[in-house]
């Protein structure tokens, strides 16, 4: 492959061409990262990656609601038992705020 640069001299190609046609890449990458043989592109993922796969899987059988406390919520407001405390629920909003702040921060 050549490619032509602003000074009009070609670039070359440094990958190597397998026997199947596709082109690999000359620099070697750790076995845990991933790993490529022949034609048949093959990854193989970290420790890290796939416990992070296995967290994600479990989260996503999750409910995304708690039925129970929900239920709970709709009967007490029914029957008029439901109790609120708007400073508490101020005080709540203002310390998830302050965290929020913390994360952005962090990034």
């Amino acid at each position: 492959m050549d490619i032509k640069s602003l000074s009009d001299s070609p670039i070359q190609d440094t990958r190597k061409q397998n026997q199947t046609g596709s082109v690999s890449s000359t620099s070697s990458q750790s076995q845990s990262e991933s790993s490529v043989s022949g034609g048949d592109d093959k990854v193989t993922l970290t420790g890290s990656a796939s416990k992070l796969q296995e967290l994600e899987a479990r989260l996503a059988s999750l409910p995304i609601v708690d039925a129970q406390l929900v239920s709970s919520v709709q009967r007490s407001l029914a029957t008029g038992s439901f109790h609120f405390e708007p400073q508490t629920a101020a005080d709540n909003l203002v310390e998830q705020e302050k965290n929020f702040a913390l994360i952005s921060e962090q990034k």
